[in-house]
């Protein structure tokens, strides 16, 4: 039986817009804990169907998860490994 995680890292790993919507969408909890662990989950799941991305990435989470100073850049170097780009947008009025 697989496993709710399986599926998921099975989607991201097929669709790298999916990967975004699901990125972007932890991104709006902000909460950072959650969205260090759904950028890991990208990270595997790409991984697994690109070759190098893991290893890269994986050195990269490990120092943003270690060292505060340097988040948003490890941040946007993750990204960047992943082929994704981080964008600022302006909300909509509600």
């Amino acid at each position: 039986m697989r496993t709710w995680e399986d599926s998921l890292k099975q989607r991201l790993a097929v669709s790298p817009d999916y990967s975004i919507d699901y990125l972007n969408a932890v991104l709006e909890e902000r909460d950072e804990a959650a969205f260090l662990l759904a950028l890991r989950q990208v990270i595997e799941a790409q991984g697994q169907s690109t070759v190098g991305v893991e290893s890269r990435c994986e050195n990269l989470y490990r120092s943003l998860a270690e060292n505060a100073q340097a988040r948003l850049t490890s941040v946007t170097e993750l990204l960047d490994a992943l082929g994704f780009q981080l964008i600022i947008t302006r909300k909509e009025a509600a």
